[in-house]
């Protein structure tokens, strides 16, 4: 679809309506009017003056000569000979002036009109964004200077031509105009083929007109475009789109383990009813493919089916490796895949699978279709892969389920039905007709018929006959103690189809025990599956797709229920950093629509602790830390306003490398502290301040670095002692001065450990030594003793370790990355830098895992025998 701007006649129409107003047409061939006629055009420097004073607005005669005539003596002279040229023109003294010793140009253009239309009334603006002519296309070489500008504006104008299609686009899709948005969206694609924001549109038409299918694979062009293009991955806004359309929650919490063949082999608690032809393909897409995708929708038996087909493939004494991996991100489910395997990098994994004697790899349940891109581009191409899901997930080669033969349903609905569990007055054949032979109907049907209440289930069904399964689920769930179905509509009610113990005795207000014991009971009725995390003892509990739609549709608990029962929970278990993980996505979910005083209090139990150091933060869900500190302050709530602003420092300043911004946080909460008159913190905040204004070369660094220290003084805290020297230290680093630094922070050691040795320390004297000992280690690398630096990381890490602090684990690595590298021993170095990404990426920390993947690259360049990461 080709449009081009208005014709002449129309813009010297336009140019005689407003006679002190040149006319511009700018894109592709050059033309002027004024007062409705045809202007001659001058040569092509001065026409080049004119486009320039028009698209900048105004500019002093010296500029002018630097931009046309950078290499002239006489460029003053020339300025002046152009204008002279342009003054010829008719109307010149009208539209051709000069105010304050500048020029100024009364002029509009179709790109002015472009810009202008494109604020109020983007279908106005159509026209001129669907124009394929370059601005000033056909004007020769002017200057170097001139052209550098001019690239810039033809960049500026194809941004707004973008938008202004985009937001046309957007229009036409809210009307249901489907065709026509993606015709426009086509266009923009061929006007700027690396614009992430087009191919986001696009994906959005697609979900919207009901074309999933169409919407993943434009998912996935947009994913190839970014990579092989750009060298990027999709950013937040489109991948939080790529979940929406995918209809998953925020991550399952994937389980992994090995199933050895004999395993695998032994009879299945079911068989594989009437499967046999698919089984039959997909063993042969595996032998010629090697990535295999199962597809079909919830509860037609892909899992059933993928642990029936692995036991075929998979000879005796070799394993399978089986994930159940959900909405999980790449990076999750890749640190799943390597604790199950014991490989510590990617690059170990195919030596980890051929020692682990794989001979298939299972990702069950995949909802993700990025992270399940991923995933497939990082796996060794000799190991196959077999992927079960509900999407279409793009470009691999598929076996489709859909309802089962009526024999193999009429077999699967006798071998669940319990003895004497079928009233004589039910017709099996009729039964498993009106369930669509659906496996996961005919299987709940079976446990739920019984001899007193199969008659009045099968009358329930023939009365929906188009809700059989919710029918069944309602039939099911009536035949559990209070306690059991008070912790099915628990789950149902929270904001994902997963959970701990703990979250959900917390929002029934019921001993943990208790809730236990009634979600074993859901297990058992195959309502629930309980699920956990490799290296971790916490324990969740999930619901299947079908069974939590059924339990959220009772809505049990308002969402202001939640809010108080996630907070609350929070709260008691704010030093549990690794649960409070696990339920991360109801953290996200309370806080998103708590009033301000939960939001507070959610955010001080969140963040107060351990979590950020342990478990970094979701930097995609910022907006509602800042949300909180926003809140607290307009209330003159100064307490939790400096304690949300010093976290938000620390996100800015460790997973983000954003030191600007950092400080700003941190000098905004030192004055927050001083109005309550909590001295030490002001104290803190203040010397990380100053630490980071040095580094910057800011003149104000040392005086907040001493009031740091009268404030520390003043506090007599030993801790706040030691940090302030620290920071201190820190600032004499960035000054080269070594020596000072190095005895400033032995002092703050000292001052810590006699902390430490009167008692077990908080986390934040733990967290301050960790730092202190990091620090020190990197003075003594400045002054050239590598052997004593690297002996400090070492210490770093033994203690984060101990404490599972991964922030500073991950800063340990790379430290110890960059110092086995400069002694000369490349191996060691790879395995730290490793290490270190590993940790930062699931941390968020990206600005660290940019450093250690540049490291590592430029060690691992220089060993031939040994790959990058």
């Amino acid at each position: 679809m080709t449009a081009t701007p208005p014709p002449v006649p129309e813009l010297l129409a336009r140019s005689a309506d407003d006679a002190a107003h040149l006319y511009l047409h700018l894109l592709g061939e050059v033309r002027l009017a004024w007062g409705g006629v045809s202007l001659p055009l001058p040569g092509p420097k001065p026409l080049a003056v004119l486009a320039y004073l028009h698209l900048k607005g105004r500019a002093s005669r010296e500029e002018l000569a630097e931009i046309f005539w950078p290499d002239k003596h006489n460029a003053l002279q020339n300025v002046r000979q152009a204008l002279m040229t342009l003054r010829r023109l008719s109307g010149a003294g009208g539209w051709l002036m000069e105010d304050r010793q500048e020029l100024v140009l009364a002029g509009i253009s179709d790109v002015s009109e472009l810009r202008r239309l494109q604020q109020g009334d983007p279908q106005a603006a159509l026209d001129f964004a669907l124009s394929s002519d370059t601005l000033l296309g056909r004007l020769a070489t002017i200057s170097a200077h001139f052209d550098a500008w001019l690239d810039e504006e033809r960049g500026v104008l194809r941004a707004t031509q973008l938008k202004v299609l985009q937001a046309c686009s957007l229009q036409l899709l809210d009307s249901g105009q489907y065709d026509r948005a993606r015709d426009l969206l086509h266009q923009a694609m061929f006007m700027e083929g690396d614009s992430e924001a087009t191919y986001r549109t696009l994906m959005l038409l697609e979900h919207r007109a009901g074309r999933t299918a169409q919407a993943l694979q434009v998912f996935e062009e947009c994913r190839r475009m970014l990579e092989s293009e750009l060298n990027l991955t999709p950013d937040t806004e489109t991948l939080n789109l790529l979940q929406q359309i995918e209809d998953r929650p925020s991550g399952s919490n994937q389980r992994g383990e090995l199933l050895s063949g004999e395993v695998l082999a032994q009879p299945a608690t079911e068989p594989c009813f009437g499967r046999q032809d698919e089984l039959t393909q997909a063993r042969a897409l595996l032998q010629h493919h090697r990535r295999v995708l199962v597809h079909g929708l919830a509860g037609l038996g892909k899992t059933r089916l993928a642990r029936e087909l692995a036991g075929q493939v998979t000879p005796a004494g070799r394993q399978v490796a089986w994930l159940d991996v959900g909405g999980d991100s790449g990076e999750v489910i890749l640190n799943g895949l390597r604790d199950l395997l014991r490989a510590k990098r990617d690059t170990d994994l195919e030596d980890a699978f051929s020692q682990a004697r794989v001979g298939l790899l299972v990702l069950d349940n995949a909802v993700n279709t990025y992270a399940a891109q991923q995933v497939l581009s990082r796996l060794p191409e000799s190991v196959p892969v077999l992927l079960t899901s509900r999407l279409r997930l793009p470009n691999l080669p598929k076996v489709e389920l859909s309802r089962l033969p009526r024999s193999a349903a009429l077999d699967l609905l006798r071998f669940h039905l319990p003895e004497g569990g079928e009233p004589e007055a039910v017709n099996q054949d009729a039964l498993c007709a009106l369930l669509g032979d659906h496996p996961f109907a005919v299987r709940l049907a079976a446990r739920t018929l019984g001899p007193a209440s199969g008659a009045e289930v099968v009358r329930a069904l023939y009365d929906a006959p188009h809700d059989t399964v919710q029918v069944l689920l309602e039939q099911s769930v009536g035949q559990l103690d209070a306690r059991a179905y008070e912790a099915y509509l628990g789950l149902g009610s929270l904001f994902v189809p997963q959970a701990t113990p703990e979250l959900l005795a917390s929002l029934l207000a019921r001993p943990e025990e208790e809730v236990t014991v009634a979600l074993f009971q859901l297990v058992e009725r195959g309502l629930l599956t309980r699920a956990s995390r490799a290296g971790s003892d916490t324990v969740s509990f999930q619901m299947h797709d079908l069974t939590w739609h059924a339990a959220r549709a009772h809505r049990a608990h308002l969402p202001h229920h939640l809010v108080h029962a996630v907070t609350g929970y929070t709260e008691t278990f704010a030093e549990r950093p690794d649960l409070l993980a696990t339920d991360l996505p109801h953290l996200l979910g309370a806080a998103a629509i708590a009033p301000p005083p939960l939001l507070r209090r959610l955010l001080r139990a969140w963040l107060g602790g351990q979590y950020i150091a342990a478990r970094g933060f979701p930097t995609a869900h910022l907006h509602l830390l800042q949300k909180g500190i926003e809140r607290a302050e307009q209330d003159g709530d100064f307490e939790t306003a400096s304690l949300l602003n010093g976290k938000y420092a620390d996100i800015s300043q460790a997973l983000l490398g954003d030191q600007v911004t950092a400080t700003e946080r941190l000098l905004r909460a030192a004055g927050q502290a001083g109005q309550v008159q909590a001295w030490g913190r002001q104290a803190t905040f203040l010397a990380l301040a100053g630490q980071m204004e040095a580094m910057r070369r800011l003149p104000e660094a040392f005086t907040h670095l001493q009031a740091a220290q009268d404030l520390a003084d003043r506090s007599g805290q030993p801790v706040i002692q030691a940090r302030v020297r620290a920071q201190q230290a820190m600032a004499h680093a960035s000054r080269q001065e070594f020596v000072q630094a190095r005895a400033l922070l032995a002092e703050a050691r000292d001052l810590l450990h006699q902390v430490l040795q009167t008692g077990p320390g908080d986390h934040a004297v733990w967290t301050a030594y960790l730092g202190v000992l990091g620090n020190l280690g990197q003075s003594e690398m400045r002054l050239g003793n590598l052997t004593g630096a690297l002996d400090l990381k070492r210490e770093v890490w033994r203690v984060a370790s101990g404490r599972d602090d991964r922030l500073f684990m991950a800063r340990s690595a790379f430290d110890q990355g960059e110092l086995l590298h400069q002694l000369g021993q490349p191996q060691d170095a790879l395995t730290q830098l490793r290490a270190a990404i590993e940790i930062s990426q699931t941390l968020g920390a990206g600005s660290l895992e940019s450093m250690a993947r540049k490291l590592l690259q430029d060690i691992a360049s220089a060993q031939p025998d040994e790959g990058g990461s």
